[in-house]
């Protein structure tokens, strides 16, 4: 049997790049505040009822940014922070494809496991471990 998933981050995608990112955060987090949980019996619980920790829309790294990006005020993607991982699938498949209006720059949304945020996650865990250590 799997662990299954420990990754506690949600990536979501097709956010509008031209609206700044303190705005597309805003519209996010009510959007997320609207949607009904999959399977929820009565639909009575929204994916913010899940445990959302933080919203982050991903900013571009100093000197990362192309010649294609300059118009661009950050990535086009967020990443929510669950206080479970197991909420992150549930919340997923309730967000995947749906019309977000204002704020998001396609139809539909995307949203998936977050990738790699897990081994950052483990690493600052790991380095905290240490200096408490050294102390």
């Amino acid at each position: 049997a799997t662990a299954g998933n420990v990754n506690r981050w949600m990536y979501v995608g097709n956010l509008d790049w031209h609206m700044a990112a303190a705005e597309v955060q805003e519209h996010l987090q009510r959007f997320l505040a609207t949607v009904p949980v999959k399977g929820d019996v009565g639909a009575s619980r929204c994916i913010t009822d899940l445990g959302v920790e933080e919203v982050e829309v991903v900013p571009f790294a100093s000197g990362k940014m192309k010649g294609r990006d300059a118009d661009k005020l950050h990535q086009g993607f967020a990443l929510v922070r669950f206080e479970r991982a197991a909420m992150v699938e549930v919340a997923c498949q309730a967000l995947q494809g749906l019309p977000m209006g204002t704020g998001s720059r396609l139809d539909t949304l995307t949203a998936s496991i977050a990738r790699h945020r897990i081994e950052k996650e483990q690493a600052q865990q790991e380095r905290e471990q240490r200096e408490a250590a050294e102390l």
